[in-house]
This record gives structure tokens, sequence and C-alpha cells, in this order.
């Protein structure tokens, strides 16, 4: 991809100004807003939790979407930063997707450009083991826009909010099999 995002010394992903991305702070080339914030406490191991939602292959065995029919990483090895995950999806819609942050079993941020509406996303997930049958998980989805697209925020924050609460609502059950 383009726009490998780089890290600060607190992991936190930087715009190539400095600015501060996970952070959410206004940033000189688009604002970055949070679209989606969604928390759940999941009835499983952290290291579980983590692995299912870093294996792309896996994503649509338990992912609920209205949009994601099949995703495949292309990239060799281990989930990793610089990991790279093609989604194809319905209505001839493809996006792919880069690790730009990694901290097992505690973090996980994808980054992509919607390349249809040129808005700039990150789809990311926090874990924090409650005990050791129990995870809390944050999952929040987070866009830089541009220009005329930012029109397109209250839109986007609305389908992203139901798209993404699907899927942590599906991480959900995926562990109880009632998917």
């Amino acid at each position: 991809m383009t726009d490998n995002t780089p890290t600060d010394r607190n992991h936190r992903a930087v715009s190539p100004d400095g600015t501060q991305i996970a952070g959410r702070v206004e940033s000189s080339t688009g604002d970055i807003k949070r679209l989606v914030e969604v928390e759940r406490t999941i009835d499983a191991p952290i290291e579980d939790v983590f692995a299912r939602v870093t294996n792309a292959e896996d994503w649509t065995g338990w992912v609920s979407s209205s949009f994601l029919k099949e995703s495949t990483q292309t990239s060799p090895g281990p989930p990793t930063v610089g990991t790279t995950v093609h989604d194809t999806m319905k209505y001839g819609l493809s996006n792919t997707w880069e690790i730009v942050e990694f901290e097992s079993p505690h973090k996980v941020v994808y980054f992509t450009i919607a390349d249809k509406v040129g808005i700039h996303l990150w789809s990311g997930y926090l874990f924090e083991a409650v005990d050791e049958h129990r995870t809390q998980v944050l999952h929040f989805v987070d866009a830089r826009t541009h220009g005329v697209r930012k029109v397109l925020v209250p839109l986007l924050k609305f389908q992203e909010t139901s798209e993404h609460t699907k899927t942590i609502d599906s991480l959900e059950a995926s562990f109880h099999g009632t998917q």
C-alpha cells in the first residue's frame, strides 16, 4: 500500500507530517473522526480472541457482514506490521488492508484507503484480559476524509456502526457456536 503509516515510540500511528493518528487528533492532511466504538467482554482467553481477529483467512467463517465475501492474507508469514489482507466484497468492491499496529495479544489496527470514495479507514481492536477465561475487546473504526468527501461522514458513520456492531457480535458468538 502507498500509505505505510509509521508509529511513534509509544506505538501510536502517526501521519507523514508527524501528527498522531491512533490518538485521533486533528491532522493538517484531513480530520480523523471516530466512526465506531463497540466494546464487549468475550468468554474466551485473550490469546484465542486475538488469534481469531488476526487470522484473515478465517474472517468469512465468523464475520457477519452485509458486504464481505472473502478475505485473503496476501503477504507471507504470520500476521505482523506490514501484513496485507485483500477483501472481496459484494457489489464489485474490494479493499486491501495493511496491519499498521500489532502488539500480540493486545492490539491490532488495519488500514485501507476506500478507493471508490477516497476515504482512509483504520479498523482496530484493543484486547485486555479480564481473567484467564474472559477478554475485554474494544473495536473501533476511524476515518480521515478530505475536501468534499467530509459530507459522507454521517452516512459512513451510520453504515459502519451497523456493520461493525455486527462484527463484534459475530466475534462474541463465534466462541459460543451461536452464529
